[in-house]
């Protein structure tokens, strides 16, 4: 885009920033929701009570991907 200000040129890349700021947030939430579904689904084929979706959303992450690792090592040991 070839700005005619540089107050549009300014306006135009801080709205490319939240353009891409948004899509990230967005893949971020997809990926954390998609790591809670198959932190159900291991609980399920291990035996364990499921967890709410609501719930394993509300951990932070890191949490979420450390009890991810741990379910699926858990099931590797088990068939193992």
């Amino acid at each position: 885009m070839i700005s005619r200000s540089p107050e549009d040129r300014q306006f135009y890349e801080a709205r490319m920033k939240f353009l891409h700021d948004e899509e990230a947030r967005l893949i971020h939430a997809r990926e954390e929701g998609a790591d809670a579904g198959k932190v159900q689904l291991l609980q399920q084929l291990l035996g364990e009570p499921e967890q709410s979706i609501g719930d394993l959303l509300q951990l932070n992450s890191d949490t979420l991907a450390s009890l991810l690792a741990d379910l699926q090592q858990r099931l590797r040991t088990r068939n193992g």
